[in-house]
Order: structure tokens, then sequence, then C-alpha cells
């Protein structure tokens, strides 16, 4: 599956940030609200830290259940970055803040991954909210 114009604009970021970086392949199992078992497939593995990213355009509730299901399911690190949609501004990183900021990422990648604290005094990023949290 081919990048997005968002996922590129993720994807050169995370070059500038030097992270170790691949377009994710492995699945994780979910169960739908229906019943049914599926597999979600994160964007991005970051290699270094053991944490796998997720850019969201747009979110539903469906989208919601199968990132909070499979995390659920399989325990693994998730930061998602969301778009710039006023809809979203409370749910987390949007692609706009990590624009213009790039450290911030790094600082919430790292985070996540129990390397270093992510500051309290900034009240931009809500990092529980932006991992989709179980």
């Amino acid at each position: 599956m081919k990048l997005n114009k968002e996922e590129i604009a993720v994807a050169k970021i995370l070059d500038e940030l030097n992270f170790n970086w691949h377009r994710n392949w492995q699945g994780f199992i979910y169960q739908t609200a229906e019943g049914h078992y599926r597999k979600y497939y994160p964007d991005f593995y970051l290699n270094d830290y053991d944490v796998y990213l997720e850019y969201k355009g747009w979110v539903t509730e469906k989208m919601n259940h199968k990132m909070n299901d499979s995390k659920k399911r399989n325990s693994f690190k998730l930061l998602i970055v969301y778009s710039n949609d006023k809809r979203y501004k409370d749910l987390g990183l949007n692609i706009k803040q990590i624009q213009l900021e790039k450290q911030l990422l790094l600082d919430c990648v790292k985070s996540l991954a129990g390397k270093t604290p992510v500051s309290k005094t900034d009240e931009n990023v809500n990092l529980t909210a932006g991992s989709t949290p179980v």
C-alpha cells in the first residue's frame, strides 16, 4: 500500500530526525464490534524505540475501537499523529505541530518508549490520548 501525502510528510520528518524506521507490515489481531477478527497495520515502525506510529487523517469510532482493541490484545506501543482537523485538536499530536516543532515528535516517541519524559508543562501534547489508551 502506498503512502498518502500526509504519510509522506510524516516519513520526511522521521528522516529529518534520523529515526531508524520502516513501513510497517506487521499486523495485530483485533476483534471488531461485530465479533469478527481482523488485523490492524500501523503505518510506521520505529526500530530503535520499538514504537509504532500511525497517521490518522480522519477518525471514526470503528477506527478507535480497532486501535484500542489491537493494543489491548497485542500489547504494543502506538503513537498517533492526527490531521490538523479542529475536531481532533484535543486527541494528541497533529501533523502541523510536528512540522513546526519536530523535536516534539522525538520527545513523545522517547517518552512512550520509556527513554525520557515529555515535559509536563507542554499543554499541547496529550501523550496518553495520542497513544490511544486501552
